[in-house]
């Protein structure tokens, strides 16, 4: 099957979205300035009849029309609505891209169906954009760049059959129209070569030499001879389901029935394809241009309709009707391999494990991904450095090599406490002999007198880290500790260690060691 591409034009894209929200009919620009001349960068089809246009210089335009109303123009909010667009035009393809700052071009193939074919399609978008408020044109061919040059300078709705008919559909348009600067149209047409028929038949060679090899290759790329890929929007997703209605819907209960089947379908694709969902994306789309879209990532890959559709039932109550919804797309981003059932003697366990990844999916639904984490084993024997929290649904299960260094790291070491602090805090003890536990200390305020102690276990320096000298944490890393259990006159056990070592020679240090608490014991 030969590919197929729409081209979407909106030549007044940056007037039509100001001017649609108050249906302004007076004569509107926009404006940028030029070396300190105000100039025309997008005009409403009033002041289009008046004879202004791009380029010009608001004296001109003014000259012409006295009253004309302008604003200065906003690229940022230009390219945030074109993205909303781009967003909408989802409801004809998954692969569409962004077509510099007024377009949008289409890969349609295998799409047109959906609409009753190409010229039921093509009418439907240049329909529903004008009754948005966009002017908009629109082509279609079988290549990106021969999509262009119809859509722009060709009656809109121009349609090519095949490869074959692109060379008379193309002969009469400008040079322009194959997507060239203006410097190298200039030079064309002062030899003469102003049309893309002119130079059809010419010989390749001494055109490039002259002209550069960008005239050939975009000739070649409109007429199907070079192959020409766009950068898609939205990556293609591996599954995708639709569901239009012919009437709009109006109720939340219809729109999760209508996901409940959706959810169903795809279930069913990914039990024959032995996989299962990772991240999903429902796009609503209402009568009047607006998408609504609903998200939800799981911890695990996962099959189940009714335990995806928990994820999804929030944001879609909270979505906007509107005048109703018209279509409804399930997308699935991404899947991952999900390996058969275990046996009956592990179905226990297994059922906890399913639990818990479903109880970690819908708080980070509710909550929010970064709210709700999950420990991560580091191969690093630094207490405060051994594990890392991550959000708990981009967790992956750590490498047996992770696991086994951590834990031969810990194996014959002392029992550490249940609850560590997030970093050491500085603490003040007084020690009878160098290496001897503290006597006493004083953490936050309050003074502990050691009845009970143990130790000391040393923890060397991670030598191997590059190690930055104006850190704090990074100074804390890079001097051995010695690590003591205390307790103390009321039973109360800590974790605490000293930084550095004293002197075996008897000099006095010039940085003595430093007492740290690290932890608290049950």
């Amino acid at each position: 099957m030969s590919r197929r591409y729409l081209a979407l034009w909106l030549p007044r894209f940056a007037t039509d979205r100001i001017g649609r929200l108050d249906k302004a009919t007076d004569p509107f620009a926009t404006l940028v300035e030029e070396v300190g001349v105000p100039r025309i960068t997008s005009a409403n089809a009033a002041a289009a009849a008046l004879g202004i246009g791009p380029g010009m210089a608001l004296a001109d335009a003014r000259a012409l029309f006295p009253a004309l109303a302008t604003c200065k123009a906003n690229p940022l909010g230009e390219a945030r609505d074109l993205t909303r667009l781009a967003n909408w035009c989802d409801r004809y393809t998954p692969l569409l891209a962004l077509d510099g700052p007024d377009g949008l071009m289409l890969d349609i193939t295998g799409c047109d169906h959906l609409f009753g074919g190409e010229a039921a399609m093509l009418r439907d978008l240049v329909q529903r954009l004008a009754s948005f408020g966009f002017t908009a044109q629109a082509a279609i061919a079988s290549t990106p760049g021969a999509a262009w040059a119809l859509c722009r300078y060709r009656k809109n709705g121009t349609i090519s059959a095949d490869h074959g008919a692109l060379r008379g559909l193309l002969g009469p348009l400008p040079v322009a129209a194959l997507r060239l600067p203006e410097d190298v149209v200039a030079r064309l047409a002062q030899v003469g070569l102003r049309r893309i028929g002119d130079l059809l038949d010419l010989p390749r060679a001494p055109l490039a030499t002259r002209f550069g090899a960008q005239v050939m290759h975009r000739l070649s790329q409109a007429l199907g001879l070079t192959a020409e890929a766009i950068t898609a929007h939205h990556q293609p997703t591996p599954y995708r389901f639709r569901l239009d209605w012919a009437e709009p819907v109006r109720q939340v209960e219809n729109l999760t029935a209508a996901a409940t089947q959706l959810l169903g379908q795809l279930c069913e694709r990914l039990t024959e394809a032995q996989r299962g969902a990772r991240h999903l994306l429902v796009t609503c789309h209402t009568t009047d241009g607006h998408t609504h879209r609903v998200e939800a990532r799981t911890s695990a890959p996962v099959r189940q309709a009714g335990r995806l559709l928990r994820l999804l039932e929030a944001g879609l109550e909270a979505c906007d009707l509107g005048f109703g919804i018209e279509t409804m797309i399930l997308s699935v981003p991404q899947t991952e391999l999900l390996t058969p059932s275990a046996s009956s003697f592990w179905r226990n366990q297994v059922a906890m494990g399913e639990d818990t990844a479903a109880l970690i999916d819908r708080l980070s639904q509710r909550l929010g991904e970064r709210r709700v984490g999950w420990p991560q084993p580091i191969a690093s024997h630094i207490p405060e450095r051994a594990t890392m929290l991550l959000p708990a649904l981009r967790h992956q299960a750590a490498s047996a090599a992770v696991v086994e260094a951590a834990a031969r790291q810990r194996r014959g070491s002392a029992a550490r406490p249940l609850r560590l602090l997030a970093r050491p805090e500085p603490i003040q003890a007084m020690a009878l002999l160098p290496d001897h536990p503290p006597a006493a200390f004083r953490w936050r305020h309050i003074l502990h007198r050691t009845h009970l102690s143990g130790g000391p276990e040393r923890i060397a320096p991670e030598w191997w880290r590059d190690l930055c000298p104006t850190d704090p944490a990074a100074a804390l890393d890079a001097e051995t500790r010695d690590y003591y259990m205390v307790e103390n006159q009321t039973g109360q056990r800590f974790w605490l260690f000293r930084q550095g070592l004293y002197d075996r020679a008897g000099a006095q240090p010039t940085a003595p060691p430093a007492w740290f608490l690290q932890g608290i014991l049950a």
